[in-house]
């Protein structure tokens, strides 16, 4: 991801409420039952802080790294952590490819991420969840999708919609990404599987839980 997120910061917390509401909130906040006792949670690309701040309140104990390049939007994120928290939330202002950690965690969360990506490079960076996660780990995932099926206008409102929010961000922040590119079969070669899935009934949005399976996706390049 570019640094050009930097720019688009101030003003992505009201772009977002615009196009789509609380909805896409509410889709981060679809499995958050199933982090209220994890204990160490790994947040990937985390934005402005709206999930952070929700995950906080509802788990009191968990400590959260936050993986996140743009500056910006990594200082309002970090203003969303109240005072009394600030000792459980570590911050890393790199790109996911540049991360490093001795520890693995119980948790790992992923929302509106993977689209800014090519395929190429999805390739080399869905292997790197598997250094830090184990049997026990849970990934969750919330993005957007490219439909396939249903309502032939259902398909065409969806399609428009995606293409409109790629040239936006393109030519906002530079992503190269024109589609989104479906992670699952890339999640499968690295040792995930699906084990729950939830769709927006509005919007081509979707979340899903993966599992690690035991044994599997740790490439000797990253041990």
């Amino acid at each position: 991801m570019c640094s050009g997120f930097d720019r688009i910061a101030p003003f992505y917390g009201v772009f977002e409420s615009f196009l789509f509401g609380s909805r896409l909130q509410e889709m981060r906040c679809t499995y958050l039952d199933q982090l209220t006792h994890r204990r160490d949670i790994l947040l990937i690309g985390e934005g402005t802080g709206l999930f952070l701040e929700r995950l906080l309140k509802v788990n009191p104990k968990t400590k959260v790294t936050v993986v996140e390049q743009s500056a910006e939007m990594m200082e309002r994120s970090r203003n969303r952590v109240d005072a009394r928290d600030f000792g459980r939330v570590t911050f890393h202002r790199v790109a996911l490819q540049e991360f490093d950690a001795v520890e693995r965690f119980d948790a790992v969360c992923t929302f509106f991420f993977w689209d800014c990506f090519e395929k190429s490079q999805l390739q080399a960076m869905l292997p790197i969840l598997s250094k830090y996660t184990d049997g026990e780990s849970l990934w969750i995932d919330v993005d957007f999708f490219e439909i396939q099926e249903g309502a032939l206008i259902t398909k065409c409102w969806h399609f428009m919609l995606i293409r409109v929010l790629y040239g936006f961000f393109a030519l906002a922040t530079g992503i190269q990404a024109r589609y989104v590119v479906e992670i699952e079969p890339l999640a499968r070669q690295n040792g995930f599987s699906v084990i729950e899935s939830h769709r927006s009934e509005k919007f081509p949005v979707r979340a899903r839980i993966f599992k690690r399976e035991i044994g599997r996706g740790v490439p000797n390049s990253l041990v």
